[in-house]
């Protein structure tokens, strides 16, 4: 014969599968002894409900409690539900905490160094509003340079394209010591204007401001 639950055993058993589908909550002992009205004290309740965690989570059970639920098509179906209900939380509690740290993003690639004919292109230095100054080397002569090519390209508007021109213009009558000289001008390969001048390694004019300013 197979064995049943006590009395008392199947009304804990039936009171908390009530609960729990009604309120959708982990049902606590002291709660459900108050509400349902057992006659228990929640260290009973309490038991009984570990047994049923036991069970639905696969684990070992008391064999009156695992009798009990194989014979009762009910409990076994409730029992079931539990199980899933489980296992879907898991799952949110999972897809909720790759929400709140989404794995890094590998990190960009560098901008692409232009090809300028004459010239090897090494770093990038600077970029503005109009242009981005790279650091190269003039394979004719083999020396440091730095070229500035126009931001923009071949969208370039008329606009950047004369401003660029007179800044050219500007370099070329500057004829001072402490002035750089322009070498060269013409098109990258991509198609962007560009002019190479004398490479000098000294502090950037906005950073030796600030060191002075810091300085007082």
């Amino acid at each position: 014969m197979t064995p049943t639950l006590s009395p008392r055993a199947a009304r804990i058993l039936a009171a908390l599968v009530a609960e729990y589908i009604e309120t959708a909550e982990p049902v606590g002992s002291a709660r459900l002894a108050h509400r349902a009205g057992l006659g228990v004290s929640s260290a009973t309740v309490r038991n009984t409900l570990a047994e049923l965690e036991e069970l639905a989570a696969g684990r070992a059970a008391s064999a009156e409690l695992r009798f009990h639920v194989d014979a009762c098509a009910d409990c076994r179906r409730r029992s079931d539900e539990i199980a899933a209900d489980n296992q879907m939380v898991a799952r949110l509690g999972e897809l909720v905490a790759a929400e709140r740290d989404p794995p890094a993003a590998p990190p960009a690639a560098p901008p692409a160094l232009p090809e300028v004919d004459g010239y090897r292109v090494t770093a990038e230095l600077h970029r503005g509003g109009q242009g981005i100054v790279y650091e190269g080397v003039q394979l004719s002569t083999r020396r440091k340079v730095a070229l500035k090519v126009l931001l923009d390209g071949a969208l370039a508007n008329e606009t950047q394209v004369a401003r660029f021109d007179r800044e050219i213009e500007s370099v070329l009558k500057l004829r001072h010591v402490n002035v750089v000289a322009l070498l060269d001008q013409g098109r990258a390969r991509d198609g962007r204007l560009f002019f190479a001048m004398e490479f000098v390694e000294r502090v950037a004019l906005d950073e030796f401001a600030q060191a002075r300013r810091v300085a007082g």
